[in-house]
């Protein structure tokens, strides 16, 4: 009995961590109490394997991440926030651990993964439809009407580029099964899933997610069939064609791909590399940018409008460091995994995640998708966004199933 619920426990480790989220936003449960919780499957896969997690390529860049996030939290000029941003990084770290010393679990344990993430994602979108920050149109006006009875939820809302960022890299996904994977009910599934989702992202009218998706299933069709690429070069430059004849004649299309506020971003951007020059090596401190923003230039904003400098601000030098490192690993993981054999069971699946992730890498230039900041009326909240730890995770899982040669088409019993 103790054997079962000890495995028990480990399978369901990533969402141990989960109640630090809730304890640093909410305050319930106990911070103690949820690290306690959150670190038990450590001592338990210790004691089953004789190490606390399972190793992977990220592990050098994680650590240097880590010591990023020491450093911001020592300069933070807000330590309240700064360490509230701390639990939630590292509550972000061991999701990927808990996921990743899952990987050699039977592909029935990995579905009921993805029919959690569809849950998550469906609940999203239910929740930014009936209260979030959106962009009624004549093609989305009637989704927001039909929410409009649903019950609301007092705290923050969910904003449209948010909501986008999580379509984009789980669309890629989803469609990717569809092609590739050669269980017929699944990739049917697969295939429903994935264009419903689509419908929700073009539903939501985000300009960035709009293009980030487009992105990421290009490089997904180009995997599958490199001959799409005669379709999607004409397409891409007749959509091309047609925003720029009809951008100042569709008042839609001015707004969902909005130049002026592109250029409102660059200008955070220039502003934002002006204060990292006098930081250069530790960045602004570990959830400051808002703070030291509005006090050098007197705007309230919430974040810098780009992951990458984001980090900076957030991590410094290391964490620029630890981003270039898992880059080159990434790239040079993707490599044998897209010239592996197209009929794996994972291979789908991996090409998909390499396609959500080169999706979010895109997106990730106009906003900010790996933290969130949460406004409130006694001050704000400055969490991880555990999104590129799980897309990090799933495509570590995935290579290591194709390195170990899983090619059975069949969902393991």
């Amino acid at each position: 009995m103790w054997l079962r619920l000890r495995d028990s426990l480990l399978a369901v480790q990533p969402l141990l961590a989960a109640p630090i989220f809730f304890s640093v936003l909410l305050g319930v449960p106990p911070l103690w109490l949820s690290w306690l919780v959150a670190v038990t499957p450590l001592a338990l896969r210790f004691w089953r394997d004789g190490r606390p997690f399972r190793g992977t390529p990220f592990d050098i860049p994680i650590l240097l991440f880590f010591l990023g996030l020491l450093v911001g939290l020592l300069v933070s000029p807000n330590p309240a926030v700064g360490l509230g941003a701390f639990h939630t990084f590292l509550a972000g770290i061991l999701i990927y651990y808990g996921i990743v010393s899952n990987s050699d679990n039977r592909n029935g344990y990995w579905l009921w993964v993805a029919g959690l993430v569809c849950l998550v994602v469906l609940g999203l979108s239910i929740w930014f439809f009936s209260e979030g920050e959106g962009r009624p149109f004549f093609f989305n006006e009637w989704v927001f009407s039909l929410a409009e009875p649903l019950p609301k939820i007092t705290g923050p809302i969910l904003n449209l580029h948010s909501l986008a960022a999580v379509l984009a890299v789980v669309v890629p996904v989803f469609l990717a099964m569809a092609l590739f994977k050669n269980y017929r009910r699944l990739r049917l599934t697969a295939l429903a899933l994935g264009l419903g989702f689509l419908l929700v992202l073009l539903l939501v009218a985000s300009g960035s997610g709009w293009m980030a998706v487009t992105l990421g299933l290009t490089l997904v069709l180009l995997c599958w069939r490199f001959w799409t690429a005669a379709i999607i070069l004409p397409a891409a430059g007749i959509a091309t064609w047609l925003v720029a004849v009809y951008y100042d004649r569709v008042s839609w299309l001015a707004q969902v791909f909005s130049t002026d506020s592109f250029l409102g971003r660059m200008d955070y951007w220039g502003k934002t590399i002006d204060l990292l020059k006098d930081h250069p090596v530790t960045g602004l401190g570990l959830g400051a940018w808002s703070e030291v923003y509005s006090s050098h230039y007197g705007t309230s904003l919430v974040n810098v409008h780009n992951s990458y400098l984001q980090l900076y601000c957030d991590t410094g030098f290391l964490g620029l460091v630890a981003l270039i490192w898992a880059g080159v690993v990434f790239l040079r993981l993707s490599w044998p995994i897209l010239s592996s054999s197209k009929q794996g069971v994972w291979y789908g699946v991996a090409v998909g995640i390499i396609g959500g992730i080169a999706a979010g890498a895109a997106q990730a230039v106009v906003e900010v998708t790996f933290s969130g900041t949460m406004v409130t009326a006694a001050g704000y909240y400055y969490i991880g966004i555990p999104l590129l730890w799980i897309m990090a995770a799933l495509f570590i899982v995935a290579y290591n199933r194709l390195s170990r040669g899983d090619i059975n088409p069949e969902v393991e019993p």
